[in-house]
């Protein structure tokens, strides 16, 4: 008697499991679409910002030249322009090099304060779109949102100018 109680209590725990498997499953395939959601058509979020994470933190320090000081820094790219998402994936470690790179020309000083922060976004911005326009992709990267910034300038450097 405690055998079958068991087994069609396992019986009914594994059907619940399954529907909601696939429930959950349809639901993150994109097949279902609840109904407050319905009236939302492709053209309304059409225009909407997409965010591009970069994949790795981009770095530069002693290795780029500079001496005394480093920065790193995670950020996303934000467009509402989706060949510019696909681009900017295809091309991810390329704008890796070429933002690293870019900042390395400059002294870091000059990232230093809100004006610095203002240019570095500013430097990030026609860096990935130079890049992407040099590999022939299209390019309309419209801001920039940090996630994290370390900026790490010896003061010493920084009061001499």
């Amino acid at each position: 008697m405690v055998n079958k109680l068991l087994i069609s209590y396992l019986f009914i725990v594994a059907l619940v499991s399954a529907a909601l498997a696939g429930t959950m499953g349809v639901l993150v395939a994109g097949v279902y679409v609840p109904p407050a959601w319905q009236h939302i058509g492709y053209d309304a979020i059409a225009g909407s910002p997409r965010f591009i994470t970069i994949e790795r933190d981009v770095e530069v320090g002693a290795d780029h030249g500079w001496e005394e000081a480093s920065i790193s820094l995670s950020f996303e790219l934000i467009t509402r322009h989706d060949p510019t998402i696909y681009a900017v994936r295809r091309n991810m470690d390329k704008l890796h090099s070429e933002i690293a790179e870019g900042l390395a020309q400059r002294s870091p000083e000059e990232f230093v304060g809100s004006e610095g922060r203002r240019r570095l976004v500013a430097d990030i911005l026609r860096l990935t779109n130079d890049a992407l326009m040099a590999e022939g992709e299209p390019a309309r990267v419209e801001a920039v949102q940090f996630l994290s910034l370390q900026l790490e300038v010896d003061s010493a450097v920084v009061a001499e100018k």
